[in-house]
């Protein structure tokens, strides 16, 4: 191949992804909070919307070869596996214990991510990075600071699924990006959701609640946008962009929850809450301003 005709995309548009898969994620608490439902069968019609979706975009597209199951079929598995862990512990979190603790511990996760790169991607970690981890960190605790609370008993549990959540969502993240040599977003959206789709069918049959129409509505809006949209954007933008720098850009996730809290939910801003937005964002933008990187384009 001619090397002066392949295409190159700038970097910016993979950290524009992962950002708009970040704030799209902020928009779930909204939704959570008008659904009562049991926490399996939440994740059970995530599952079922966005593979259902990613399955007829891909068939609409023509691109249904891109199904296929090559190598590393065992992690495919593991990553289905992993995707129902995450959203369970992380909704388990959320029921046995503060909001603020839940969401505190599980973007604990960047962390992890560090921590595990130089391991399993042999990835070198940037001053930068841990700069703006530092930085996002101090922010989400100014945010949330209000509501933590220590304790023993539920709010224990609770704290403990927050970190399970944390470091699952870790190894999605570093399981992605290694998977992404061989498959594509589209083809891993589909999987993890599909895999997690068999995993949760069982507990249909032991625990179901039939779903309002209003709650059906928002479970398809949860599972096509929050789920397929959010994850193919992110996967794809794992594809320009450096995972430990996508660790660092998901601190738009509980930022814009906390803004859409404000603006939707009526709650008062604190100047903590003002303080650690912009803390967050300064890491964001420490992670995304830099010289203009050309690379290679991988096709969708």
């Amino acid at each position: 191949m001619n090397k002066g005709k392949t295409k190159t995309i700038p970097v910016f548009m993979g950290y524009l992804k992962i950002c708009l898969a970040a704030i799209i994620w902020g928009s779930l608490g909204i939704f959570v909070r008008v659904i009562n439902l049991p926490i399996t069968e939440i994740v059970f019609f995530r599952v079922v919307f966005a593979a259902t979706a990613t399955f007829a975009v891909v068939v609409a597209q023509k691109k249904l070869f891109q199904l296929k199951l090559k190598r590393h079929r065992g992690l495919m598995i593991l990553r289905g596996a992993g995707l129902t862990i995450n959203w369970l512990m992380f909704f388990c979190a959320i029921r046995f214990t503060t909001i603020a603790n839940a969401v505190l511990l599980t973007y604990t996760a960047p962390i992890f991510i560090v921590l595990l790169l130089p391991i399993f991607l042999k990835e070198k970690i940037e001053l930068k990075t841990i700069f703006s981890l530092i930085l996002s960190m101090i922010g989400i605790t100014l945010i949330i600071f209000p509501g933590l609370k220590i304790g023993a008993g539920t709010h224990l549990f609770g704290m403990i699924c927050a970190l399970g959540a944390a470091i699952t969502y870790a190894l999605l993240v570093i399981t992605s990006k290694y998977l992404l040599d061989e498959y594509t977003p589209a083809s891993l959206v589909f999987y993890e959701s599909f895999i997690s789709f068999l995993i949760l069918t069982p507990f249909m049959f032991v625990n179901f609640s039939k779903p309002t129409s209003g709650e059906l509505l928002i479970l398809i809006i949860m599972g096509v946008v929050n789920t397929a949209l959010a994850a193919f954007l992110y996967i794809s933008g794992l594809k320009q962009v450096k995972a430990q720098h996508a660790g660092v850009l998901a601190y738009l996730d509980p930022l814009t929850a906390t803004i859409l809290a404000i603006l939707f939910l009526s709650e008062v801003p604190t100047i903590y809450t003002v303080v650690g937005g912009i803390l967050v964002l300064i890491a964001g933008l420490n992670i995304i301003i830099q010289k203009r990187i050309e690379q290679p384009l991988i096709p969708d």
